[in-house]
């Protein structure tokens, strides 16, 4: 009789969660659903071998689309007639992967990261090159502006 009240109540407690997470979804899934629609993939690490990732791929096939055209996406990905947003085909319904990286792949990723910081701080560099230089782009006469 115990065993089958405590099996009872880990049903219902799990009958509960899932309802709950269906009505209610998790703030994170919203921010996956952001990054399909968006068309936006991350990598996230929380630790230096150990990470997420977020498969982001739009309905629409592209981001920069009207809101006519997202909207009609989004309704036919609503009705099942759009492809799945996952990455694998066994599991359409997979957006977020957790990965581990080896040493070697971390450090060739680093060396990646690297690189494309300095490259964006050169650029940021030479953009700021003429920062102080005051930059006219109209020169307004008296007679422009109803003087």
């Amino acid at each position: 009789l115990f065993t089958i009240t405590i099996f009872l109540t880990a049903v219902v407690i799990v009958a509960v969660r899932y309802a709950v997470s269906f009505l209610f979804p998790l703030h994170y899934m919203d921010f996956v659903d952001l990054c399909s629609v968006a068309n936006v993939s991350l990598f996230i690490f929380d630790e230096k071998f150990h990470g997420y990732y977020i498969h982001g791929e739009s309905p629409a096939n592209s981001s920069d689309v009207t809101l006519d055209t997202l909207k009609k996406a989004l309704d036919s990905e609503g009705q099942g007639l759009a492809k799945q947003r996952g990455l694998i085909q066994n599991n359409p319904n997979c957006q977020t992967f957790e990965f581990y990286l080896p040493y070697g792949e971390r450090k060739l990723f680093d060396e990646v990261f690297d690189e494309s910081k300095e490259k964006l701080s050169q650029r940021k560099r030479s953009s700021n090159q003429y920062k102080n230089t005051p930059k006219v782009d109209f020169i307004y006469k008296s007679g422009d502006i109803g003087m």
